[in-house]
């Protein structure tokens, strides 16, 4: 085949035009096989030595490499073959030429990158904050939990395991559990099955599945039986959970073997206590009534024998036996309260009472002990009117003087005082407190932290030094606890102590207080003290009668015109006090005295112009202010409070007594104790004879012995109130219990007189049965006793509170006007008890107290007749 090849020119300025012009200013070139530039095509002029040095290096790539991009010298260099030529046309463009064209774009498209990389990392990054570390952190605490939960689990010792409760396959255990399946006879699927069933069991209802629930634990208590035999106890626990997309059941097993054993021994060991306990107040009861029988033999047969005429030797002999048996009798109370205590028979009155009278009878009770030992005991009762409170004044009596009696005990010099006040804390309830202060021995605070304790002293020298079981403080404490208040103790050693009661107490009915505002308005006096506390005691009592007092400490300190001018001089304190020169000039000087000492008695005694009393007895000294009153201010309807005269010094009973004593000593014993007190006795040896005298003769009090053979006191009581419903059955019995008093007031009995038995305790429970008229047509028991002597002016004052009285009790009668009624009758009878009259005070109050006790009004005839008694008293001159 001929080939024919066409050749022709065509000039190198055509082929330089026919290349493109570029946006860059770049140039082109056209470039022969060995590098010779055949053309180039430039916007603008082109250096020629820098297209010879790119010639130069684009042979040398040329020859070695066969690339159509290069970068060379700070030029981009571009290569392709022209046509079908062994040419290459290059492109070349410089870097300063590239980078001036593309510079607003490149800005823009750089500031458009740059904000979108910003906008990625930020997504980025808060995808990693808020997302993904979040769920890394819940990821690595989650497997962190599990990890713990399963080192908890395996290590815990109780039994603890998850269970599947569709398998009841065990997925967890703790080496407790394994221990215990492996210690029980039981295989461990068969110990997982009876889980699961007892769960679903105690459920009642099929347990939730597939989500996690909020299911209640249910407790339970297992009995597995050991391969040696034994039974082990556990505490079992069950509830359901979920643990990796599986409904599991959480097992809790805590062996309570031992513990249970523990509280059976504990179980019987109380048990055991409690009989022991009850065996000890079995034994009591009974000593108490073994010794009880023969104290009273004792004391009531001394008390009889002290009524016989005796020599001062043989009377002093026969009054330190009664007051050791009377230390006996208190100590054998101590005890038997202390055990009523413990085993919860204790219980407290709420009755009215009126709390100076406690503390007067406490302090006179102390005061022979204090003056034995040279001791001041003095008092600041810091209460004027509101003197009625409702609570247990028994109860209370007994912690003041066994608070009093530890302070006179345990101080050798100085004083005891004893502060009483009531502190208002609501309307209707106040709290009781009472404060006992000595100077004595003191109490160190090792010694404080135990000496409430029941037969425990402060140290162990106490005993014998002072005396005495441990447990007077003990039982105060219990007390005031039991009567939901306080005993608190503040005390320096070798300085002295001062103990603190504290009771919450109700207020008394408005008619039950004591009325004596502005008695004796108008009058002056003077009041001579030589301790602050008697200042501190009696003249806010004064104050509140209206008297005007000028006060001094002592006798030699009052002029004689001062004695001269006042209407009385009151004198507190002991004798030694004030010399007998002064003594002398105060009743040579002054018109009325009043002089009032430890030892006096409670009730004025009158000696010209002298009246004595105990300085603690404030209802003592309104009395003795009345006793001197010879002016019209004298109180209307004077009130002094109940007389407590001993009984031979009081009219006799004249009652018809029947007594069932099955003891022969005992009987005969009361025999003579009644008929000292004016009453007629018939003595049975058991309850059946007693019954048959009954159907047989007619008896006003039927007294009986509660434990006797053949028929007891219950069963007499209730036998004759079934025969005999009117007549008045009084008990005296050993036993102290409260079932006892209980039983007794379920056989209509209506007292129960605890041995051993006084003719005082008698005379009072007796007295308020006497028929009405009877005690004023009998003479007293010493002597018939005398009409009081009054002058014409203070009779007359009498006459017109008594006129005023009769006239309120009529009227308040007649409109049915119960509270009037009372009111005028209690002022009526006070009044006649104050001025002397003694039997017909006793016969309103035998009226007074049938309408508050026994509920029913009184025979018209027996009113009647009391009131013409009254009326002709007043009628009647007073003799001179």
């Amino acid at each position: 085949m001929n080939l024919f090849f066409v050749v022709g020119e065509v000039p190198v300025h055509l082929v330089a035009a026919s290349l493109p012009r570029e946006r860059f200013g770049g140039m082109f070139a056209v470039v022969s096989k060995d590098g010779t530039v055949i053309t180039t095509a430039a916007p603008q002029q082109t250096d020629p030595g820098t297209v010879a040095r790119t010639m130069s290096v684009y042979r040398h790539w040329r020859r070695d490499d066969n690339g159509a991009f290069r970068w060379m010298l700070g030029q981009l260099i571009i290569r392709e073959r022209f046509g079908v030529t062994d040419w290459d046309l290059l492109y070349i463009v410089q870097w300063r030429t590239m980078l001036a064209e593309l510079d607003a774009p490149l800005a823009t498209t750089s500031l458009v990158s740059v904000g979108i990389i910003v906008m990625i990392w930020t997504f980025l990054l808060l995808f990693d904050h808020r997302i993904f570390r979040p769920m890394l952190t819940r990821s690595v605490r989650v497997f962190e939990s599990e990890h713990l939960s399963r080192t908890l689990i395996e290590t815990a010792p109780v039994g603890l395991a998850l269970i599947d409760l569709h398998s009841a396959t065990p997925l967890i255990r703790s080496l407790a559990m394994t221990d215990l399946e492996s210690a029980v006879d039981a295989p461990t699927p068969d110990l997982a099955k009876m889980l699961v069933a007892r769960y679903v069991r105690r459920q009642k209802k099929r347990p939730i599945v597939g989500r996690l629930a909020r299911n209640r634990v249910i407790h339970d208590t297992l009995t597995l039986a050991r391969r040696d035999g034994r039974d082990t106890i556990a505490a079992l626990r069950l509830t359901q959970a979920r643990y990796q997309g599986k409904d599991v059941l959480v097992v809790a097993l805590t062996d309570v073997t031992a513990e249970r054993e523990l509280q059976r021994k504990m179980l019987e060991a109380r048990r055991a206590a409690e009989s022991a306990n009850a065996a000890k107040s079995a034994f009591l009861a009974a000593t108490s009534h073994e010794i009880r029988t023969p104290l009273h033999g004792i004391l009531g047969n001394l008390e009889l024998l002290g009524r016989t005429p005796l020599s001062i030797d043989q009377l002093d002999r026969l009054n330190l036996v009664r007051q050791t048996g009377k230390h006996l009798v208190a100590l054998i109370n101590d005890i038997l309260d202390f055990t009523r205590i413990e085993s919860g028979e204790m219980w407290y009155e709420r009755i009215p009472f009126d709390v100076f009278d406690v503390a007067e009878r406490s302090l006179m009770l102390a005061a022979p002990s204090a003056l034995e030992k040279s001791l001041a005991l003095l008092c600041e009762l810091r209460i004027t009117n509101a003197r009625m409170l409702i609570g247990d004044p028994n109860r209370i009596e007994q912690i003041l003087r066994n608070l009093l009696s530890n302070a006179i005990k345990f101080t050798h010099t100085g004083k005891i005082t004893l502060t009483l006040e009531v502190v208002h804390a609501e309307p209707e309830s106040q709290d009781l407190v009472l404060s006992v202060t000595d100077t004595g021995i003191g109490i160190s605070p090792e010694q404080q932290a135990h000496v409430f304790e029941a037969f425990r002293q402060a140290d162990e020298t106490i005993a014998r030094r002072y005396g005495g079981t441990g447990l007077g403080l003990s039982l105060c404490k219990r007390f005031a606890e039991g009567m939901h208040g306080t005993l608190t103790l503040r005390s320096t050693p070798d300085i002295g102590s001062r103990f603190t009661v504290r009771i919450p107490l109700s207020s008394a009915p408005a008619d039950a207080i004591l009325d004596r505002a502005n008695s004796f308005r108008g009058w002056s006096v003077i009041f001579v003290a030589t301790p602050s506390e008697w200042h501190r005691h009696i003249l806010p009592q004064l104050a509140e009668w209206g008297l005007v007092a000028t006060t001094f400490h002592r006798l030699a300190e009052v002029s004689d015109d001062a004695l001269a001018n006042a209407d009385a001089v009151i004198v507190y304190g002991d004798r030694a006090d004030w010399s007998a020169d002064d003594e002398t000039r105060l009743l040579e000087q002054a018109s009325n005295v009043i002089v009032a000492f430890p030892a006096g008695a409670a009730r004025p005694i009158r000696t010209g112009r002298l009246v004595s009393l105990s300085c603690y007895s404030v209802d003592g000294l309104y009395e003795a202010l009345c006793l001197i009153a010879t002016a019209p201010s004298v109180p209307d309807g004077c009130n002094f409070g109940h007389a407590h005269e001993p009984a031979d010094r009081r009219p006799p009973l004249d009652l018809s007594v029947l007594v069932a004593e099955d003891n022969a000593a005992n009987g005969h014993l009361i025999d003579e104790q009644l008929r000292a007190i004016g009453c007629r006795v018939r003595v049975t040896g058991n309850g059946a004879e007693a019954l048959a005298l009954l159907a047989h003769d007619s008896f006003d009090i039927l007294l009986t012995d509660l434990s006797m053979p053949i028929m007891d006191g219950h069963h007499l009581a209730r036998e004759a109130r079934r025969r005999n419903a009117l007549i008045p059955i009084i008990a005296i019995s050993a036993h102290v219990s409260q079932d006892e008093h209980a039983h007794a007031r379920d056989a209509s009995i209506a007292h129960t007189l605890i041995k051993p038995v006084s003719i005082e305790n008698l005379y009072e429970a007796l007295q308020i049965y006497v028929p009405s008229g009877r005690m004023d047509a009998t003479p007293t028991l010493v002597s018939q006793e005398s009409q009081p002597t009054r002058s014409p002016e203070l009779h007359e004052i009498f006459a017109a509170s008594v006129r005023r009285d009769l006239t309120a009790l009529r009227t308040s009668c007649s409109a049915n006007d119960r509270t009037a009624f009372c009111s005028s009758l209690h002022s009526l009878k006070g009044c006649l008890g104050a001025y002397g009259w003694t039997q017909l005070a006793l016969r309103g109050q035998d009226i007074e107290r049938k309408l508050d006790e026994w509920q029913y009004l009184v025979e018209k005839d027996d009113f009647e007749a009391w009131l013409q008694d009254v009326e002709a008293l007043i009628s009647t001159p007073p003799p001179r």
